[in-house]
């Protein structure tokens, strides 16, 4: 789970008991504008992210889960 969103600032994100592994979040065009090491079943992610829409993949220990992240 990932909250909240629409997001502006602070990120949280919960894999259950899957063990996070990584977080990248990308642009619409495709760019890595974020990217951090986990080890953890859930994370807090501060950002300065512009406003607009980006994707947010979750590599955890078991598989991989893509979202859709508004910033506001």
């Amino acid at each position: 789970a990932m909250y909240p969103n629409p997001n502006n600032g602070i990120l949280n994100i919960h894999a259950g008991s899957s063990i996070i592994k990584e977080i990248l979040i990308f642009n619409l065009q495709g760019k890595l504008v974020l990217q951090t090491n986990i080890n953890s079943v859930s994370a807090k992610v501060q950002h300065t992210l512009q406003q607009g829409n980006y994707v947010l993949q979750v590599n955890t220990s078991s598989n991989q889960t893509v979202f859709k992240l508004s910033v506001q």
